[in-house]
């Protein structure tokens, strides 16, 4: 607003000046003049504002205003430096056990380890004394004759020429009649039965247990058989001395009942008419020859000897 304090104060002067003026010049003027002017002049214009009067001493403070509304928060100080690690806690209590995991991939089978070295042989042991001869048995009926046999030159008698250079034989027994006793630790298995033979390969003197290979030279000696217990075969050699050693590298076996015992073994004979058996050789007890293995019907238990140079 525009200041007119001192503007009116003097306005208010002059016109109170004026008044008295004009009361003064009124006063000599007739009452009659007075009751015409009923009219009021026009008001003049508002003179300049004056100066500014010094200010005035400052008054008293007033009542404190309500509270404004809180501000907008401000954005979030730096982090501060990381505090000590405080103390370990006491130990939890053990988890429940969880579920076994899936087992892993069967790892790949490891690689056979080396033979070891063969034992030295034994000193073989002395010869037993023969027993008593028997008494002679009482001869038993005559068979009824067989069907004849295939004709054929490779069906020779044992100790006949070879048959086209080569020398064989076959020896064997059934398990169901020629085995009726178990073959003891340490005893030769017995093979009663001839088969095919021809050129030097014979019996022993009659023997169901020992074989001769009457010439020199490398034989092909294959046995295979039927038993009810683990156990181990081997061939044992004599070269005509009258001792039967072991062949080192002839032992064959099995852990279980549920196979047979076989072999195939070249043999190397260098002097003339060596003999040769097969022994039930270190095994854990006496074999029995199974007598209907696997089926109805009588397994073979047999030798066979084939001369190849």
């Amino acid at each position: 607003m525009p200041r007119r304090d001192n503007y009116s104060s003097s306005s208010s002067s002059s016109s109170s000046s004026s008044s008295s003026s004009s009361s003064s010049s009124s006063s000599s003027s007739s009452d009659d003049d007075k009751k015409h002017c009923k009219k009021r002049g026009p008001r003049g214009h508002q003179g300049p504002c004056g100066e500014r009067g010094p200010c005035g001493g400052r008054g008293p403070s007033g009542e404190k205003g309500p509270c404004g509304e809180r501000g907008p928060c401000g954005e979030r100080g730096p982090c501060g430096e990381r505090g000590p690690c405080g103390e370990r806690g006491p130990c939890g209590c053990i988890g429940p056990q969880g579920i076994q995991g899936i087992p892993g991939i069967p790892g790949i089978q490891g690689i056979q380890g080396i033979p070891g070295i063969q034992g030295i042989p034994g000193i073989p042991g002395e010869n037993g004394e023969n027993g008593n001869n028997g008494n002679n048995g009482t001869n038993g009926i005559d068979g009824t004759d067989g069907i004849n046999g295939i004709n054929g030159s490779m069906y020779a008698v044992a100790g006949a020429a070879p048959v086209n250079g080569f020398e064989l034989a076959e020896f064997f027994g059934m398990s169901n009649v020629d085995y009726a006793a178990t073959i003891a630790i340490g005893a030769p298995v017995p093979f009663p039965e001839n088969g095919v033979s021809t050129g030097g390969i014979i019996r022993n003197s009659g023997s169901q247990t020992d074989f001769i290979l009457q010439d020199i030279g490398i034989y092909l000696i294959s046995f295979i058989g039927s038993f009810n217990e683990p156990g181990q075969l081997t061939l044992w050699l004599d070269p005509n001395t009258g001792t039967f050693n072991r062949v080192i590298n002839s032992t064959v076996g099995r852990a279980t009942g549920a196979n047979q015992i076989s072999s195939n073994i070249l043999l190397h004979t260098t002097v003339a008419s060596s003999k040769i058996r097969i022994v039930n050789d270190s095994s854990p007890a006496a074999l029995t020859v199974t007598p209907l293995p696997g089926g109805t019907q009588a397994g073979v238990v047999s030798l066979t000897i084939v001369r190849l140079s």
